[in-house]
């Protein structure tokens, strides 16, 4: 995990690093004693798309944080989240964050590398991205003094490549190549299906 400026998301999202293979974190039912707290969840989703096999990489985000009806600041943000490909899931706590009405969740994607198939083809992806702020709204949930809430966030893997695009694409020595350099009308409007692939559910608890 890299670059964190948030030391509680180092214990809070370490399942978000290292479980590539697809497992995901198993819920612990802490009953009465489980914390009233805001949380964040996040969840990347494995692609489907026949042909396409993903093997590795990461999606790196940051400013990651959820907002309502109190300004935004560091109880609210964090630093920098990087997902492993091709699944992901973890749970960000926000133990500062005040009480309120929380609707939204926004996060500026970074960068994104890849490695897999595409029809047997070695695809190789790896772009950086400047200025693109995902903004997702939702129904309002109230955090109190005696509810907690949690903001779900999914990420679609499918949603980010379209099968015609890869298969007009050129190969180079090979390989399927989309960054600065090689198939770059591809890389943008991947970073743009990218966050168009986010999505947003409240949950009170």
């Amino acid at each position: 995990m890299k670059r964190l400026t948030h030391a509680l998301f180092v214990v809070a999202v370490a399942s978000l690093v290292g479980c590539g293979d697809g497992g995901a974190p198993v819920p612990m039912d802490l009953g009465s004693d489980a914390p009233i707290q805001l949380s964040l969840s996040l969840a990347l989703t494995p692609p489907t798309i026949d042909g396409l096999v993903v093997e590795g990489g990461h999606l790196e985000l940051s400013r990651v944080g959820v907002f309502g009806d109190v300004g935004a600041d560091e109880r609210t943000l964090i630093g920098r989240v990087e997902f492993t490909l091709p699944s992901d899931s973890g749970i960000v706590p926000f133990p500062e964050a005040p009480y309120g009405l929380y609707s939204r969740a926004g996060a500026s994607i970074d960068e994104l590398e890849l490695q897999g198939t595409w029809r047997d083809i070695p695809l190789s992806i790896y772009f950086e991205v400047a200025n693109l702020w995902v903004d997702l709204r939702a129904a309002g949930v109230e955090f109190s003094p005696t509810q907690g809430a949690t903001l779900s966030v999914v990420i679609d893997m499918d949603a980010w490549f379209e099968p015609s695009r890869l298969e007009g694409a050129i190969i180079d020595d090979g390989v399927l190549r989309i960054d600065g350099h090689h198939n770059t009308g591809i890389a943008v409007a991947m970073a743009r299906a990218i966050a168009e692939s986010f999505s947003l559910s409240t949950s009170a608890h």
